[in-house]
C-alpha cells in the first residue's frame, strides 16, 4: 500500500479519512454504482459502468467536471453489455436527457474525448 493508505482507505498526516478523489468524467449513480464517460457525440454517450442497466431505463447520477461541483445528469439506456474484464463492468450506451449545450461541451472538454 502506498503512503498514506492501509486497509480501510486513504488518510492524511494526521490519521484523519480524506475523501475520495474522483477524476473527471466519473458518474456517480443515483442508485448505487458508478461509472466513467467514455465518449460523448452531440447527445449520444458511451459508460463503463459498475452496475448493468436495462435498455430503456433512465439512470441519475452525478458527474464530476473538474474543480466545480458535481452536475446532475440524466441518461436514458439503448444497451448495456458486460465487458470481460477482471472488474466485471458493464458498456452503456445511451442518450442524454436534458443536458445542455453547454453541459455537453463541458463534459468533452474535462474529459478530453
Amino acid at each position: 500500500m502506498s503512503a498514506g493508505q492501509d486497509a480501510r482507505g486513504s488518510h492524511d498526516t494526521e490519521g484523519h479519512a480524506m475523501p475520495e478523489q474522483h477524476p473527471p468524467g466519473s458518474v456517480a449513480w443515483a442508485k448505487g454504482g458508478s461509472a466513467q464517460i467514455l465518449s460523448v457525440a452531440d447527445d449520444a454517450v458511451v459508460l463503463r459502468s459498475t452496475v448493468p442497466s436495462p435498455p430503456g431505463a433512465r439512470l441519475e447520477g452525478t458527474v464530476v467536471l473538474g474543480d466545480a461541483p458535481p452536475v446532475s445528469l440524466k441518461v436514458k439506456v439503448h444497451t448495456s453489455k458486460r465487458e470481460r474484464d477482471a472488474e466485471g463492468s458493464f458498456v452503456i450506451t445511451g442518450r442524454l436527457l436534458d443536458a445542455s449545450r453547454t453541459l455537453r461541451e463541458q463534459i468533452v472538454a474535462v474529459c478530453k474525448l
